[in-house]
């Protein structure tokens, strides 16, 4: 019997309605990707707060059990955070090294034919040498559908789409013009089209859900949002330039591959001259809370602590005291100079230097580190026992 064309109407709506939610949800996803950090820093600080107000002596007993379940509280909220994020298929799972130059060849090629008669694709390489990441070639890939969607519908009567890659080196200059940007080499991966604009009213709300400068009915409004949290991930940011009926030009800036994998030191790691009790750790985090926190607990314990507020301090610090440090900690993501640089230039200054590093995006430790860059890997939001164990396997060698 042959299916009824009512059936088939049928059943492609509801493969529509399907794929409609899948978009929905994983653009919801990558929102919450790029809210997971700061979140997690919240809950950072309300776990180590109330550890810390658990060892004041003669705490009143009814002080100590709701400082209990606000933790237990932050907890649960971390845990329900991961369960959205794994929900929405959130995280970068398949890392690995991608040529962008052959990715973008092959997405340009995919568009031919699906695009308006009227829109002009254009591809300018502009010699950007070799273009390899470490990334996640299907999230790429939907960064790059989604900004062409935004640029064909500013183009309703026709224009020009240029996909362009290029390499990019940043030094002092381009880093105090784009903090988000640590010196090094990066790839830029330009989408830019010839379309209605965006006004300066405007702009600034585009990243968000649901942007507002979207009319009702135009998308789910998620797009861009996706397009900033994919690239967030993979330890990149995203920048946009644009003028009414002058076009548009969105920026994607990725770390190259030699700039993140190359290999900063080979020898073996010496265990620190004196033991733990007494030691001296350098700690970096961005958020002056959690940072303050830090110090305060690692304190507790005799250690002493050496406060630097962003990566560059850190850097600075080292250079000057960096004989008498027996441990780094560091926050992977930070303005400016973000934790995997600092990593990499201490390890330059000193092989053996021992480098713990935190985050909090949920979830996603970065896969391409291999396990001797540093000696262990603290998830966000961890309590002040987890910290005085990380630290205490770190500084007796025991990996």
């Amino acid at each position: 019997m042959s299916e009824s064309p009512r059936g088939s109407t049928e059943d492609r709506q509801k493969t529509d309605d399907q794929s409609d939610v899948e978009r929905t949800l994983g653009a919801l996803g990558q929102v919450v990707a790029s809210l997971a950090h700061d979140l997690n820093n919240r809950f950072q600080a309300i776990l180590m707060q109330t550890d810390l107000l658990q060892q004041k002596v003669g705490l009143p007993p009814v002080v100590s059990l709701r400082s209990k379940e606000i933790a237990e509280q932050a907890r649960q909220g971390s845990e329900l955070l991961v369960r959205i994020l794994e929900f929405s298929r959130k995280w970068v799972s398949d890392r690995r090294e991608v040529d962008l130059t052959s990715l973008v060849k092959r997405f340009c090629n995919s568009l031919k034919g699906s695009t308006s008669g009227n829109i002009r694709l254009v591809m300018m390489p502009e010699n950007p040498g070799e273009c390899k990441v470490l990334a996640d070639a299907g999230q790429i890939d939907k960064m790059l559908e989604n900004l062409v969607k935004n640029a064909t519908e500013a183009m309703p009567d026709g224009g020009e789409l240029k996909i362009s890659l290029s390499s990019v080196v940043t030094g002092p200059e381009r880093q105090a013009k784009n903090p988000q940007m640590p010196e090094g080499d990066w790839i830029r991966l330009r989408v830019a089209d010839t379309g209605m604009g965006i006004s300066a009213e405007k702009l600034p709300y585009i990243f968000e859900p649901f942007a507002k400068y979207k009319d009702r009915g135009e998308g789910l409004g998620l797009g861009l949002a996706e397009v900033r949290g994919i690239a967030e991930q993979h330890g990149g940011n995203v920048s946009v330039e644009s003028e009414v009926s002058g076009g548009t030009r969105f920026d994607i800036f990725l770390p190259r591959m030699e700039a993140t994998q190359r290999r900063v030191g080979s020898e073996e790691l010496t265990p620190p001259g004196p033991g733990a009790e007494g030691a001296t750790i350098l700690v970096a985090e961005d958020d002056p809370v959690i940072l303050s926190i830090m110090a305060d607990g690692l304190g507790t314990r005799g250690y002493r602590v050496i406060q630097a507020a962003n990566g560059r301090e850190a850097i600075n610090y080292y250079d000057r005291m960096g004989k008498d440090i027996q441990l780094v900690i560091t926050d992977v993501v930070m303005p400016g100079i973000g934790g995997l640089e600092v990593l990499k230039q201490i390890r330059e200054k000193n092989p053996a230097a021992k480098v713990m590093l935190m985050s909090g995006y949920a979830g996603v430790q970065d896969q391409h580190l291999q396990a001797d860059w540093y000696v262990e890997w603290l998830e966000k939001p961890f309590d002040l026992e987890t910290l005085m164990n990380a630290v205490k396997k770190a500084l007796s060698g025991d990996q």
